[in-house]
C-alpha cells in the first residue's frame, strides 16, 4: 500500500469537519450524500477486516456485534423507529472505520505522512476558529439579520466557527490533538508544524464564544478544557511509567503534569460559577440530564431507540424559567452516557462500555511489542480526551465527531500492530463484504437521501417565492420518505385555505410521527381548530404539555372554549408567557374573561410581585382597544440558534418561516411589552406543571 494512503484519515477529518459532517453542512443533501459516499468508498477501497475489526481477540470480538444487536432491538421496540434508521444502518461502518484507518497508517512512511497531515488539519481548523472569534463580534448583527432570510447561514448563533459550534470544535480538537503532536518527535522542520498545531489548538479551546456564560466570563467549553487537561496528565503518567531515567524524560513528565494542572486551574472560574448555580449553560444541561435519566428509568433495558432523543425527550424535560426558552429544540442531552442510556437502554450502554474497555485493554497489552508506541499512546490519549469531552456533549449526529473518534482508534490500532512495514494484501472476502455492505446501505438509505434532495429544493423554491414548486418538491419527499415527520408538517404549512382539511390531516400525521415534538402538535392543533376538527383541543393540550412556556397552546385552548371553566387559567398562562397578548383582538367583547385572566395572573404562585404589578398596570381598558391590527406570528427556524427545530430535531436544512396567527391592536403592543415571566429566573416552574393544559 502506497505511503500517500496515510493522508486519507486527515483528509476525511478535514472534509467532515469543514463541510459534510459538521453541524450545518451535514444536514444539506449534498453534504449528507458526500459524507455517506466518502465513508462507504473508504471502507470498500481499504477493505479492512470485518471479522474482528477492532482487534479485540477471540473472547471479546463479539462485543461490537452485541452492541449492534442491542441498537437494532432498541430501534425495533422504539415508538419512533424512523429516527433510528441511519444510526442502525451506519453503526457497522463506524465500527469498521478504525481498522480502515489503521491500514492507511500501516507503514512507517505512511505514519509519518499521516501525522504531518493531521497536524496540518488540526492547526488549520484551530486557526480558523481563532479568526472566527475575532470576526464574530463584527458579524453578529448582520448574521442575526440574515438568519431570517437565508437558511443555514451563520445567523444561527455562533456558526462562524468550524463544525458550527464551539463545544463541538473543542471536542473534535481534544480527540485529534494527540495525533497532531506526533511530528514533534521528528528531527526536521516538520516538528514546528506539530508545535503550531498544539499551540493553536490550546488557544482555540481556551477562546470564548460570542455569548458569555455570565458577566465578564467568556463562554469557554468546560468539557473541552477538561479533556485537554486529562490528556496532559495521562501523558505524564504514560511517560513516567516508561521512563528510563533520562533527564529529558523527567523534564517532559514534569512539563506535561504542569500543563495539565494549569489547564485545570484555567477552568476554575467556570467551575465556581457552576457551583454557585450562576452558569446558565450548566443549569440548562442539568435540565437535559435530569430529563434523560427520567426517560432511562421509564424504559431501562432497551431505551427509547437510537436517534430518539430529539423526538421524545420533551416528554421528560422540566424546563426552568429564565434558563430554557419556549420553543427550545433539544436535539441532544449534552451528556453521552446519559443519552446512550436513554436511547439504547442499559443493554446498549453496557455494549458500548464493554467494547471500549476491551479495546483499551488489548492496546495496553500490545504496548511493549508495538510497531509505533508513540502512535499507540497518541491514539489512546485521543480516545481518553473524547471520553471526557463526551460528558459535555452527545452530538453523535454531527458525524465529524464519530469520525474523529474512529481516527484516534485507528491510530491506536496502527501503533499497536506487531511489526512494521507494508501489510499483506487484503483477501477477497473482506473486500467483497465491504462492497456488499455498501450495496445494502445504499438500498436502505437511497429513498431518504433522495427525499432530502427534494426537501432542499423545496426550501430553495419557497425562499425564492415559488410556492407551487416547493409544494411539488415536498410531495415528492413525502412519497419517498413517508415516515419522516418534518415533511408533512412543512407541506401542511404550505397549504392554503382551500385545502384546510388536507392541511390539518397532514399536520396531525406529522405530530403522531414525531410523537414528542411540541411545535408539531401546536401546528396540528391550530390547523385542526381552523378546520373544526374534534381532535384539535387534544393536540393543543399535547403541545402545551411538551412546551409549557409557549404562549400559543394555552391561548388557542382558551379560544376554542372561552366559556369553559379553565379558560381564565389558560389565558393567564398565555399572558405570563407573552404579555403582548393583552393587545389581542380576541378580548374585545370578552372583558369579563380578560379580567378573570388578569386575576389568575395576580394569584399565580411563584411569580415576582413587581412583575405582576407592571403587567396589571399595562393592561388596557376597553375604550383603548382600537387602532390598526397586526399579527403575532409563530416563527419557525428563524428565532435563534436553539429554536431551529429543523436543524436540531430533524437534522435537515433550516427553513425560516413566520406564520402570522394572533391579531393584535398595534397601539397597545408597546405598553404591553413587559418581559415574559417565563424568561425570569425568579419565576418558579412548578406552578406551570401544576396548572397544566391537560384537559
Amino acid at each position: 500500500m502506497a505511503a500517500w494512503v496515510g493522508l486519507v484519515p486527515a483528509l476525511l477529518a478535514a472534509l467532515f469537519a469543514g463541510w459534510c459532517g459538521n453541524l450545518l453542512g451535514g444536514v444539506t443533501a449534498a453534504g449528507s450524500t458526500a459524507a455517506l459516499a466518502a465513508l462507504l468508498l473508504t471502507l470498500a477501497a481499504v477493505a479492512a477486516p470485518w471479522r474482528d475489526p477492532l482487534r479485540l481477540g477471540r473472547t471479546w470480538r463479539l462485543a461490537p456485534l452485541a452492541l449492534w444487536a442491542a441498537a437494532a432491538a432498541s430501534a425495533w421496540r422504539s415508538p419512533v423507529p424512523r429516527a433510528g434508521l441511519e444510526p442502525v444502518v451506519l453503526l457497522p461502518a463506524f465500527l469498521c472505520l478504525p481498522a480502515a484507518f489503521a491500514r492507511c497508517w500501516s507503514g512507517d512512511a505512511a505514519r509519518r505522512l499521516g501525522a504531518r497531515s493531521m497536524a496540518g488539519v488540526v492547526a488549520g481548523f484551530a486557526a480558523w476558529s481563532l479568526a472566527a472569534d475575532r470576526l464574530r463580534g463584527v458579524a453578529a448583527g448582520a448574521a442575526v439579520a440574515s438568519a431570517s432570510q437565508r437558511p443555514g447561514t451563520p445567523g444561527f448563533g455562533a456558526t462562524l466557527a468550524p463544525l458550527g459550534h464551539h463545544p463541538l470544535l473543542a471536542a473534535w480538537l481534544a480527540t485529534l490533538l494527540p495525533l497532531a503532536l506526533l511530528p514533534l518527535r521528528e528531527k526536521s522542520a516538520w516538528r514546528w508544524l506539530g508545535a503550531a498545531a498544539g499551540v493553536l489548538a490550546l488557544a482555540a479551546v481556551a477562546a470564548g464564544r460570542a455569548q458569555p456564560i455570565a458577566a465578564d466570563v467568556p463562554g469557554r467549553s468546560l468539557a473541552g478544557g477538561a479533556a485537554l487537561a486529562c490528556e496532559a496528565l495521562l501523558a505524564a503518567v504514560w511517560f513516567a511509567l516508561l521512563a528510563d531515567g533520562r533527564r529529558v524524560r523527567r523534564w517532559l513528565v514534569g512539563g506535561l503534569a504542569l500543563a495539565g494542572v494549569a489547564l485545570a486551574v484555567f477552568q476554575l472560574q467556570r467551575v465556581l460559577l457552576i457551583v454557585a448555580r450562576q452558569d446558565l449553560s450548566a443549569l440548562a444541561r442539568a435540565v437535559y440530564v435530569q430529563g434523560g435519566l427520567q426517560g432511562w428509568r421509564e424504559r431501562p433495558w432497551l431505551g427509547w431507540g437510537p436517534g430518539s432523543v430529539p423526538w421524545t425527550a420533551a416528554w421528560f424535560l422540566k424546563p426552568r424559567p429564565g434558563v430554557n426558552p419556549w420553543g427550545e429544540a433539544v436535539g441532544e442531552l449534552h451528556s453521552l452516557p446519559v443519552q446512550l442510556g436513554y436511547e439504547l437502554g442499559t443493554l446498549g450502554l453496557l455494549g458500548v462500555l464493554v467494547t471500549a474497555a476491551a479495546f483499551l485493554r488489548r492496546r495496553w497489552e500490545e504496548r511493549r511489542a508495538a510497531a509505533d508506541p508513540a502512535l499507540l499512546a497518541a491514539g489512546c490519549l485521543g480516545l481518553a480526551g473524547a471520553a471526557i469531552a463526551s460528558l459535555g456533549t452527545a452530538a453523535l449526529a454531527v458525524s465529524a465527531l464519530p469520525l474523529a473518534l474512529a481516527a484516534a482508534a485507528g491510530a491506536a490500532l496502527a501503533g499497536g500492530a506487531g511489526g512494521a512495514g507494508t501489510p499483506p494484501p487484503v483477501p477477497a472476502r473482506p473486500r467483497l463484504a465491504a462492497c456488499l455492505y455498501g450495496v445494502a446501505v445504499a438500498a436502505a438509505l437511497l429513498d431518504p437521501e433522495l427525499a432530502r434532495w427534494h426537501y432542499d429544493r423545496a426550501v430553495a423554491a419557497d425562499q425564492g417565492g415559488r410556492r407551487p414548486a416547493a409544494t411539488a418538491e415536498l410531495d415528492a419527499a413525502l412519497r419517498l420518505d413517508p415516515a419522516f415527520p418534518l415533511y408533512p408538517t412543512r407541506l401542511a404549512l404550505l397549504q392554503d385555505g382551500a385545502v384546510a382539511h388536507a392541511a390539518a390531516a397532514l399536520a396531525l400525521r406529522a405530530a403522531r410521527g414525531g410523537q414528542g415534538v411540541g411545535v408539531q402538535w401546536l401546528v396540528a392543533g391550530i390547523l385542526g381548530r381552523a378546520d373544526g376538527e374534534v381532535w384539535a383541543p387534544a393536540a393543543l393540550a399535547q403541545g402545551c404539555s411538551l412546551d409549557p412556556f409557549s404562549p400559543f397552546p394555552p391561548f388557542y385552548l382558551m379560544v376554542v372554549e372561552p366559556e369553559a371553566a379553565p379558560a381564565p387559567r389558560l389565558g393567564a398562562r398565555a399572558l405570563l408567557a407573552e404579555p403582548r397578548l393583552m393587545a389581542a383582538t380576541f378580548w374585545e367583547g370578552r372583558e369579563a374573561l380578560f379580567r378573570r385572566a388578569l386575576e389568575e395572573v395576580r394569584q399565580w404562585p411563584g411569580v415576582d410581585a413587581g412583575w405582576k404589578l407592571a403587567l396589571l398596570r399595562a393592561a388596557p381598558i376597553p375604550a383603548a382597544r382600537r387602532g390598526a391590527v397586526v399579527r403575532l406570528g409563530l416563527a419557525i427556524d428563524n428565532v435563534s440558534f436553539t429554536q431551529a427545530t429543523s436543524l436540531h430535531l430533524f437534522r435537515r436544512r433550516p427553513w425560516p418561516a413566520l406564520w402570522p396567527l394572533i391579531a393584535l391592536r398595534q397601539p397597545l403592543i408597546a405598553p404591553a411589552s413587559v418581559p415574559p415571566a417565563t424568561s425570569l429566573r425568579s419565576t418558579e416552574g412548578g406552578p406551570f406543571e401544576e396548572r397544566g393544559c391537560v384537559r
